[in-house]
């Protein structure tokens, strides 16, 4: 089939499996986060990528609902981005639960204020439509040392400590950041 005859095709394929979950009752409104990364020497030489899944946690969850139906938390200046190296992520582990998290080296969670700037809100192209809210892209830049492999990012509400809320993580084993090098994350909310 010719390239114009298969995008044709699949589009309509795809809407007609829109339209059937929606008559079938099967289009149920779902939240879920994606990761995309990239790390990068101290050349600038990008070195690793991915994009994947993630795990989100009880606390993450209570936090949504109470800031969209009860008011009983409010939306934060700022979220932050961070790494770690827990072993097996559970939907229970909070900010306490952290292991390993780096220290010094450059090495800090990184801010996303919680404003319009920030975040781009768009229509999703995923298969199922839907709307996503995307972060800007942070970076952590080793220096004066390196920031050693992690095996998670996490997004939560505190620049420091275990007392704010975590509300996802991701399974991607990074190498150590060299000095110079760096590592950069976004993170996305498809709402569909």
């Amino acid at each position: 089939m010719s390239g114009a005859l298969t995008k044709g095709y699949w589009g309509v394929r795809l809407a007609a499996l829109r339209a059937l979950r929606r008559m079938i009752g099967l289009h149920r409104a779902r939240v879920h986060f994606v990761w995309r990364v990239r790390q990068f020497d101290a050349r600038g030489r990008l070195i690793g990528k991915s994009t994947g899944p993630n795990i989100t946690h009880d606390e993450g969850e209570q936090f949504m609902a109470q800031v969209l139906f009860s008011q009983e938390a409010s939306v934060p200046d700022n979220y932050y981005i961070g790494m770690d190296k827990r072993g097996t992520l559970t939907e229970g582990d909070t900010l306490a639960d952290l292991v390993d998290e780096p220290e010094g080296s450059g090495y800090a969670r990184q801010p996303v204020p919680s404003e319009s700037g920030s975040w781009a809100i768009e229509d999703s192209t995923y298969i199922w439509g839907g709307w996503k809210a995307k972060s800007k892209e942070v970076t952590f830049t080793a220096s004066g040392g390196t920031i050693p492999s992690c095996l998670h990012l996490f997004l939560c509400t505190v620049a420091s400590g275990t007392s704010g809320v975590l509300l996802s993580s991701y399974t991607y084993p990074t190498n150590p950041i060299e000095p110079g090098g760096s590592y950069e994350a976004t993170v996305e909310m498809l709402l569909r």
